[in-house]
């Protein structure tokens, strides 16, 4: 069973809430940031379901930013968690 940190859990749900605001308003380098600071604190959860959804975002704001080579890795980390969690 896994146990999840529940304050980790918010601070990264609540740091893709920021990232999300800030790719909207294309303010890249500091949605990468939040991004890189919800997949710390996703990682401190054990949730691979945010986890999946922080990387794909994080891999997006890569490519925007033409940095190809860390998109791909960062795909490829989300779609490794995505399938932890069957999705």
């Amino acid at each position: 069973v896994r146990r999840v940190n529940m304050m980790a859990l918010s601070q990264a749900q609540a740091m893709v809430a920021k990232g999300d605001a800030q790719l909207q308003e294309e303010r890249l380098d500091e949605a990468l940031k939040s991004f890189e600071s919800a997949a710390e604190a996703a990682r401190k959860a054990d949730s691979p379901l945010i986890l999946a959804q922080t990387f794909n975002r994080l891999g997006y704001v890569q490519a925007a930013m033409h940095k190809n080579g860390e998109a791909e890795k960062s795909f490829g980390e989300a779609l490794a968690n995505a399938r932890a969690v069957g999705d």
